[in-house]
């Protein structure tokens, strides 16, 4: 079949990038015709055909101090809607006329305007949902101070998102955020024209169907690695954990670093970059920390070698995680998962048997696993041969082509 799969980025970003690429990867190599629609950007994929479709790049990273009112006004409807991505997209369908459109993040960059070209082609459209975008202007149900938001906000009411400044703690990027939800779930609700969300995990899928989504249209269907099958486990490290991913607050780093400030005898590597990474190495410091090494930014080979060769992965998150890729790669290495109990973390790492976990925010909690696993071989070997089977058995590529496939089949019947 004839499947167009449509994300604002087309490089491997981050992991909602990751399940979109390795997707097409994963269907082209089933046979299927795949065809991709995102914007324009320095780091895409270069020499792809389909990219004549792609709009024009779009930042929306601007400090808002800096912008006059005028540049807010045409912000802020840049933001919500695109109709020169709509009339790219039309001509991308024109050509491709897919049997279906799979779409991952189009929020902002390319906006929801180009979903009803969709209807007017008659193509029937899924959405895999990373976030919680169809339910919070913030995307991550935080607020400003970076508390846990207990659903505040609602349909017919995004006010809260202002009060509480949950967008980068900025009165601008809040309003503008309330602005883009009410539009796009109260004024033109941009879900009409999906037929099927994908949620990864049952925690995601039942905040939405709580929004007001029927469960009917939600669907669990789990990330999945293409190489799961043939990745390597090493059931052996080098004595070091390992954190990989984005240095933001939500990520719940200073739990982490405090938990090896109570556990010296234990080293941690940091693999990744973000606005909090001049604090967080700050803060080692300050606190005469010796056992922490920040790598910074790392590509595909780095990582993966990095979690082949570390005791086990720890993820210390104080959100409301989805579905982390990084723990399926975890899993996929051989190397057992220390997590927070928190989002969809505890539907993958199962206490005792392929990781640990421990309450969000908790460094003690989180020490006392460290100062456990320490010179623990033989656990670590079985918590990893847990983790590898886990991970063959749960996100194998043939198991998610499978239901994706029929889910596709079904909706195109």
């Amino acid at each position: 079949m004839n499947i167009a799969i449509v994300n604002k980025f087309f490089f491997f970003k981050g992991g909602q990038e990751t399940v979109a690429l390795e997707q097409m990867r994963l269907l082209e190599n089933a046979g299927h015709n795949v065809a991709f629609f995102s914007m324009h950007h320095p780091q895409n994929i270069q020499n792809y055909s389909w990219s004549k479709y792609f709009c024009d790049y779009a930042d929306f990273s601007l400090q808002d101090d800096s912008i006059k009112i005028s540049k807010k006004l045409e912000f802020a409807y840049r933001f919500i809607t695109n109709k020169p991505a709509a009339i790219k997209f039309h001509a991308f369908l024109k050509e491709f006329k897919p049997d279906i459109i799979h779409c991952h993040g189009i929020a902002h960059q390319l906006t929801y305007s180009i979903l009803p070209i969709a209807k007017q082609h008659g193509i029937p459209v899924v959405q895999t949902l990373h976030d919680y975008q169809i339910i919070c202007p913030s995307y991550t149900l935080l607020q400003g101070d970076n508390s846990i938001c207990l659903s505040e906000c609602n349909k017919m009411n995004y006010l809260p998102c202002v009060k509480n400044r949950c967008v980068k703690n900025s009165f601008f990027a809040s309003i503008l955020s309330a602005m883009e939800m009410t539009y796009n779930r109260t004024l033109f609700d941009y879900t009409q024209y999906i037929e099927m969300f994908i949620s990864p995990s049952q925690f995601l899928a039942d905040q939405v169907v709580r929004s007001g989504i029927s469960r009917d249209r939600v669907i669990n269907l789990s990330n999945f690695l293409t190489d799961v099958d043939i990745t390597v486990p090493n059931f052996q490290h080098q004595g070091y954990f390992t954190y990989i991913g984005r240095l933001s607050y939500e990520k719940g780093l200073f739990t982490l670093i405090d938990a090896f400030r109570l556990t010296p005898e234990a080293r941690l590597r940091i693999a990744g970059d973000g606005p909090l990474k001049d604090q967080l190495m700050n803060y080692t410091v300050e606190k005469g920390i010796q056992n922490i090494d920040f790598l910074g930014h790392l590509n595909r080979s780095e990582i993966d070698k990095l979690l082949s060769n570390a005791m086990a992965i720890i993820i210390p998150s104080e959100w409301y995680e989805n579905q982390p890729m990084t723990i399926i790669e975890a899993f996929a290495h051989g190397k057992p998962v220390i997590a927070s109990n928190i989002g969809g973390i505890p539907e993958m790492v199962i206490d005792g048997v392929n990781g640990y976990l421990f309450n969000p925010g908790d460094p003690k909690a989180l020490a006392s696993i460290l100062r456990n696993l320490t010179d623990q071989e033989e656990k670590l070997e079985t918590l990893g041969k847990a983790a590898h089977s886990y991970a063959t058995s749960h996100y194998h590529s043939k198991k998610h082509l499978t239901e994706l496939t029929n889910l596709y089949t079904s909706l195109i019947q």
